[in-house]
């Protein structure tokens, strides 16, 4: 019986060492795609296919819709 208690003791002070397993909630990136579509004025818009795919567009001012990836491109090509 006192075996069972000295050991009881002895690893009661290992036990308030282990903390809890503690995940680090993941941040996702926004598109740039998407950022540069706002940043123009446009409103981005995100359409999913029936296979499950998404695809985003901006809805541009003059009332153009477009492939956001698409537009985003065109302007880098032109810098």
């Amino acid at each position: 019986m006192k075996n069972l208690i000295f050991a009881v003791t002895a690893l009661m002070p290992l036990a308030a060492c282990v903390t809890p397993d503690q995940t680090t909630p993941s941040v996702g990136m926004a598109n740039p795609a998407s950022v540069y579509c706002e940043g123009i004025g446009g409103r981005s818009m995100n359409h999913r296919s029936p296979d499950g795919s998404e695809t985003g567009y901006c809805h541009l001012t003059n009332g153009e819709v477009v492939n956001e990836w698409d537009l985003f491109r065109a302007q880098s090509k032109g810098k």
